[in-house]
């Protein structure tokens, strides 16, 4: 499966993607799983407006 998304815009609290040309059918609620560089990471884990759910079962 193909998964196409684009990125329109974000802020710190949101992400709006262009879901059209996926061939998976999104609904609004669904989890996308992406990957992000380091300051990305560093960002979003130093903030406290974003909650952190952390897997044991994977390490880095």
């Amino acid at each position: 499966m193909i998964i196409k998304l684009k990125f329109w815009i974000g802020s710190s609290d949101y992400i709006i993607l262009d879901v059209t040309d996926s061939e998976k059918n999104y609904s609004v609620g669904d989890e996308i799983a992406f990957n992000v560089n380091y300051s990305v990471l560093l960002r979003s884990m130093s903030t406290n407006f974003i909650n952190k759910q952390y897997d044991k079962k994977e390490q880095i």
